[in-house]
């Protein structure tokens, strides 16, 4: 790993692929204890990118070892399912190889970044902790609202079948068997907070896994640290990097 924007300092980029688009900026030093990657939403397009969570990368810095954004190609650049979880994935294990703990790893998610860090966790040989937030967590129920203008045939092609949704579906899939914190706002108006209650009791017999509602909080407040929102984000996200000691 070495610098490579001088004029931000403090970042540093990885790659993990051939690709532009696979990359992971970070900040801080891998070798610490507690990761915690930041996964952009965008509805899986290239509308959004690793830069427009550079803020919640910094905001967090203090929190862990290092703090990093995950770039990916999105399914409208290379990056259709699987490719772009695959990514995700290979991001993990590129910060893995540059020194980072597996077991005090957390992936953070948002909107479609939430998507796939619950899937790219799933995939992961070590457990890792997710912060879902206002994750599109069950495309099935995804394309039939419709959700982000269609973004589920964006992700899986036109007219997805019911076993390509099923396969690249969280709520479809057993959970990751790392820590699982999902948050979502009440308010949220593009990705309803009913997806993450849903998830939350679907996988309550079978995971770890518990359920944040930020009052009166939209889609983005959550990703945005000078939204009221952020400290609660916050503070779900540092109870991953560092859980509480089990009661004696």
């Amino acid at each position: 790993m070495s610098p490579d924007l001088d004029d931000l300092v403090g970042r540093q980029r990885l790659s993990y692929g051939s690709d532009p688009r696979q990359y992971v900026d970070l900040t801080g030093d891998p070798a610490l204890p507690g990761c915690v990657l930041l996964v952009h939403g965008g509805f899986w397009r290239a509308e959004k990118d690793s830069e427009s969570l550079w803020p919640a990368v910094t905001a967090l810095a203090k929190m862990a070892g290092c703090v990093g954004s995950v770039e990916y190609r999105t399914a409208d650049a290379g990056g259709r399912w699987p490719a772009c979880r695959d990514d995700v994935v290979a991001a993990v294990r590129a910060v893995w190889a540059a020194g980072a703990d597996p077991r005090s790893t957390v992936l953070v998610g948002h909107s479609a970044g939430g998507h796939l860090a619950l899937a790219a966790a799933g995939q992961l040989a070590e457990p890792v902790a997710v912060v879902a937030l206002a994750a599109v967590s069950d495309l099935v129920a995804a394309s039939r609202d419709q959700l982000g203008d269609d973004a589920v045939e964006v992700l899986l092609g036109p007219a997805p079948d019911e076993d390509a949704l099923l396969a690249a579906s969280p709520w479809h899939q057993p959970p990751p068997a790392g820590r699982i914190e999902l948050v979502h706002g009440d308010a949220d108006q593009a990705v309803p907070v009913a997806y993450s209650r849903r998830l939350a009791e679907h996988w309550a017999a079978t995971a770890d896994v518990r359920l944040t509602e930020v009052p009166d909080a939209r889609h983005m407040h959550l990703v945005n640290p000078d939204r009221p929102a952020w400290p609660v984000v916050a503070a779900r996200i540092a109870a991953a990097v560092a859980p509480a000691e089990p009661a004696r």
